[in-house]
This record gives C-alpha cells, structure tokens and sequence, in this order.
C-alpha cells in the first residue's frame, strides 16, 4: 500500500512539521518521481500494490477504513494466529 499525495499539500504538512529544507525537497521529490510507487511494483507483485490518494482528511479516514477492514479480512482468511507471527 502506498499513500501518495498531491506536492502542494505535501510541502505544506512537512513545514508545518518543520522538516529541514533538505529532506522537505528530497520528500517532493521523490513524490514527483513516484519513488515510493516505483519501489513497491518492483519488490512485489504489480497486482498487490494498491495506490491510495491521502490529500484530505476525508480519504485518510476512508483510506484507515480500507486498511482496517483489509486486515480483518486478511486475519479471517489466515487464521489469528498468522497475524502475531
């Protein structure tokens, strides 16, 4: 899973955090260039690797949704024990 967001608001949250202006450009950067995305297709299989939008709190809410509901179903499907290993 990869959360990814529009650059604008990207440089606006790691100011507000008061990120260096080093890592802030290396963070928009590799944003630009989808380092993250790029990096998850190659290590594992394309089909698994899902993209989410995270610019506003609405999707951040319903992307927390998503993942929970995906780890139930994930915990379901492999027993309980499988999700403590």
């Amino acid at each position: 899973m990869v959360l990814r967001v529009d650059t604008a608001t990207l440089y606006d949250r790691l100011t507000a955090r008061k990120y260096p202006e080093a890592k802030l450009q290396e963070n928009i950067d590799s944003e630009i260039m989808q380092v993250l995305l790029d990096e998850a297709k190659e290590s594992y299989d394309e089909e698994i690797v899902v993209e989410l939008q995270s610019a506003t709190a609405e999707e951040m809410d319903s992307n927390l949704d998503r993942i929970e509901a995906w780890f139930t179903q994930w915990k379901e499907n492999n027993g309980a024990a499988a999700a403590t290993q």
